[in-house]
C-alpha cells in the first residue's frame, strides 16, 4: 500500500570509548564503555476493524438517505481518520569492559576481563490506534461516520480515544569473565612451540 513505508525512519547514535592505566612493568589495566540508541518509526496503513450488530437506524444518520429495514449488520472499515498506525521502536544498549593484562615473565602473557551488556527495547504506539469499544459506541450513536469524514464532534471523539503508550518492552542482560594465558613451550626444528589456554563464564537472561 502506498501509505505503508517499506524503508522507515531510523536515527543511530553511539559512543565508544576505551582507556588504558599502567599499573607497572608490564602490566596494565582497561576499560571499554559503549553507549548506542537507536529509534526507528514504522508506518502502516490505518487500522482495518468491524463494528456488529449495528441497526440500519443507527447507520442512517450518516447516511444520503434513511435506510428502512429492521436487521442489523456488520460494519467493516479502515479507520483513516485515526491515521496511519505508527509504532516507534526505541532501543538502548550499553556494553561496560574492565580488564587487566600483563607479562608473567619471558614471553608469556595474560589477559582477563569483567564485561557487562545490557539492551533495553521499547515498542511504543505513537498514531493510528485507539479504544476500540469507544470506536464502536462512537460509530453506534451516529458520532463517528464509518462511511466519510466525520463531525467536529467525531473528530475530537477519534482524539479522545486516541492510544499513545507502551505495546511491548523487553530486556536483555550479558554478563562474563574470560581470561587467557599465551607462551611458548619449547622450540621444535619447525619453530617456536606455541600455546593458549582460556575460558569463559557468561550469564544471560531476558525479561519480556
Amino acid at each position: 500500500m502506498s501509505d505503508t513505508e517499506i524503508y522507515p525512519e531510523s536515527n543511530k547514535v553511539s559512543f565508544l570509548g576505551r582507556g588504558v592505566l599502567k599499573l607497572g612493568a608490564g602490566t596494565q589495566a582497561f576499560a571499554e564503555v559503549l553507549k548506542g540508541q537507536t529509534k526507528t518509526t514504522y508506518v502502516l496503513s490505518p487500522v482495518p476493524t468491524g463494528v456488529t450488530g449495528l441497526t440500519f437506524s443507527q447507520l442512517s444518520v450518516n447516511l444520503p438517505r434513511p435506510i428502512a429495514n429492521v436487521g442489523t449488520v456488520e460494519v467493516r472499515v479502515r479507520a483513516k481518520e485515526a491515521g496511519n498506525r505508527s509504532n516507534e521502536v526505541t532501543s538502548d544498549n550499553q556494553r561496560l569492559v574492565l580488564g587487566v593484562n600483563g607479562s608473567l615473565g619471558g614471553d608469556w602473557e595474560y589477559s582477563a576481563a569483567l564485561s557487562q551488556a545490557v539492551n533495553r527495547s521499547v515498542d511504543r504506539y505513537v498514531n493510528g490506534y485507539f479504544l476500540f469499544n469507544e470506536f464502536a459506541s462512537g460509530v453506534a450513536a451516529g458520532t463517528i461516520n464509518p462511511f466519510g469524514a466525520s463531525s467536529a464532534a467525531g473528530q475530537a471523539l477519534l482524539q479522545s480515544i486516541r492510544v499513545d503508550d507502551e505495546a511491548r518492552k523487553s530486556r536483555g542482560e550479558a554478563r562474563g569473565l574470560d581470561g587467557k594465558v599465551t607462551g611458548t613451550l619449547g622450540q621444535l626444528p619447525g619453530g617456536a612451540l606455541g600455546v593458549a589456554v582460556g575460558g569463559e563464564l557468561r550469564r544471560e537472561s531476558q525479561q519480556f
